[in-house]
């Protein structure tokens, strides 16, 4: 695994395990909707990471996972707002 030492990697990856953690712990009114969406959103920034380290190119995934990094920026606000 090439990219495990990577500090962005291993960030994502301590907030992929932190999402899963919150959503399990939401209402049950937000659990199923915004909860896995925030965990699906998460996971795809996970994947594009992995993906960015494995092309010469990385520009254009890593512009997908900086629009993945705003969509759960927001959907993180939306939760909190929520609480």
């Amino acid at each position: 695994m090439r990219y495990n030492h990577l500090p962005i990697f291993q960030h994502a990856y301590q907030l992929t395990l932190e999402i899963h953690r919150s959503t399990h712990q939401f209402p049950r009114e937000y659990k199923y909707a915004l909860g896995q969406k925030l965990k699906e959103i998460v996971s795809d920034l996970l994947d594009l990471i992995v993906a960015a380290n494995s092309k010469e190119d990385k520009v254009e995934i890593l512009e997908e996972a900086r629009l993945k990094l705003e969509q759960l920026r927001i959907h993180i606000r939306l939760a909190c707002d929520l609480d």
